[in-house]
């Protein structure tokens, strides 16, 4: 009796697209602000958030380093 390793496998902890549409369903938030990660990695969820009826600059924003948000 041994054990087999699997090293090709990756699992992530984060939520993908339809995990997060269904946070924001059920938070219903005012505003969403993506923050963890580049810009780049921000924007799908801003698109999916003006999916939802969300607006830019309105209130769903993105933020760079040492920018102060108003809202």
């Amino acid at each position: 009796m041994g054990v087999r390793i699997q090293t090709d496998i990756h699992v992530s902890g984060h939520g993908g697209r339809e995990d997060l549409r269904d946070l924001v369903q059920m938070l219903d938030p005012k505003n969403i602000i993506p923050a963890h990660g580049s810009i780049q990695q921000e924007k799908p969820m801003v698109e999916l958030a003006e999916e939802m009826g969300y607006k830019h600059g309105q209130n769903v924003f993105l933020s760079n380093d040492g920018k102060v948000l108003k809202f």
